[in-house]
């Protein structure tokens, strides 16, 4: 038998204000008209629309037994399906500023790579814990699903939607490798490492030297380890020499080197970001007040009911609005962390890990973005930004973490190898 939890009312609670908070700042910023088919076209209408499927999707969720998604056919099925969606966006989806992200159904937009981010969490976590198939069957179609995808996402071009996606892979994986000695001293290794470079940013580049020492070290305690290290490194550093040529032959969007220069201080600030740092700043203590955000009403805050909806509303609301705000994502996250330490099913664990960890990056660089601390990409905030492929995605996390925490694993559900063990 298994364990039957019900959903955690924390959770639905806190992300419910979110949402409301995002719904007052479409409704005090987006003027709507007097007239009923105005208000139905209204940005205001979309999003409860949204809102109503994402709670739809949150219930059926909660009632439905997830951890059958830790079946080699299913697993197989999601994965091919997904990159069917974004090899068809290049067939298919319309051309919007020189991308292919989305799919157009009328007035609606839908952006696969949203999904396919909790795809690859689910992918992921079911190949590094099914210790009955074979290394090979792990690395070469475990390992090639993950690739095909991310570098589907990349050609789109999507950026942050690559980056984000490879933070989720690599925070299961690395929670997953942390079990091991091998892993663990992989990441000693990686932690130091990271640390020279940093430093010799800020000082001078011959402490790249000083690299050397965690590789001795590495080798001398275990030569597996050392190995495993010195192969790291070379993906990493094939990786930033690729990424160094594509800046110089001109690869690169003009647009992407723009903000990462702007952000750098080798160009001039966006006007993006200084507009929303404007907003931020002139909100005070307690705000301009309901619809008296001037950056926003006169148009000076572009994107503001998406990438920069944080600094709309901090401009009505304040410091202490932002303060609200901020409180609420932290009890979000650190609920669902709390929930991930309940469940004691390795695959259902790392999943929901995973899945968090998604949520609060986007959490952290929108907002770092909005206040001028990280550059601008176009990342949404979670459950408040205007989208409806953002919110209903993250409401299919929501269900799915909720699922994984109600229906926790007391048998193996792994599906026949088919040949694979």
């Amino acid at each position: 038998m298994k364990s039957h939890r019900i959903g955690d009312p924390l959770v639905l609670v806190t992300i419910l204000v979110i949402f409301l908070i995002g719904i007052f700042v479409l409704y005090t910023t987006s003027p709507i008209g007097s007239s009923f088919s105005n208000w139905v076209d209204s940005l205001l209408a979309r999003q409860l629309l949204f809102g109503l499927g994402g709670v739809f999707v949150i219930v059926c969720f909660q009632f439905v037994d997830l951890q059958i998604t830790k079946t080699f056919l299913v697993q197989l099925a999601s994965i091919l399906v997904t990159i069917g969606l974004l090899v068809g966006l290049f067939l298919l989806g319309p051309l919007v500023n020189e991308t292919h992200r989305w799919y157009k159904f009328g007035s609606f937009l839908l952006q696969p790579s949203e999904f396919a981010k909790i795809i690859l969490a689910l992918w992921s976590a079911y190949w590094i814990t099914s210790d009955n198939i074979k290394v090979k069957a792990k690395v070469f179609l475990g390992g090639g699903g993950l690739l095909v995808v991310l570098v589907l996402i990349l050609l789109q071009p999507d950026f942050g939607a690559t980056i984000i996606s490879g933070l989720i892979v690599s925070t299961i994986f690395i929670l997953w490798l942390i079990k091991y000695e091998v892993g663990r001293g992989l990441i000693l290794w990686a932690v130091s490492s990271i640390g020279i470079v940093l430093l010799s940013f800020f000082s001078s580049p011959w402490l790249l030297l000083l690299l050397g020492i965690p590789f001795v070290l590495l080798l001398r305690s275990n030569w597996k380890i050392g190995l495993a290290a010195v192969v790291l490194f070379g993906i990493v550093a094939v990786s930033t020499l690729g990424i160094r040529i594509l800046w110089n032959t001109g690869a690169i969007p003009d647009y992407v080197k723009f903000r990462v220069e702007s952000f750098a201080g080798t160009q001039e600030e966006s006007f993006q970001i200084r507009q929303s740092k404007i907003a931020v700043g002139s909100g005070g203590l307690w705000g301009k007040g309901v619809s008296q955000g001037t950056q926003t009403r006169l148009k000076f805050l572009p994107e503001y009911t998406t990438d920069f909806i944080f600094s709309a509303f901090v401009e009505e609301r304040g410091f202490m609005g932002m303060l609200l705000l901020c409180a609420l994502y932290l009890l979000l996250f650190g609920r669902l962390i709390v929930l991930a330490l309940k469940v004691k099913d390795e695959y259902s664990r790392l999943v929901i890990i995973g899945l968090t960890v998604k949520l609060w990056f986007e959490t952290f660089v929108n907002i770092g973005m909005n206040m001028g601390v990280l550059p601008t990409k176009g990342v949404a905030l979670p459950f408040m930004s205007y989208g409806g492929s953002s919110l209903v995605a993250n409401a299919v996390i929501i269900g799915i973490i909720l699922s994984l925490y109600r229906y926790e694993a007391k048998r193996d559900t792994i599906s026949p190898s088919f040949g694979l063990a």
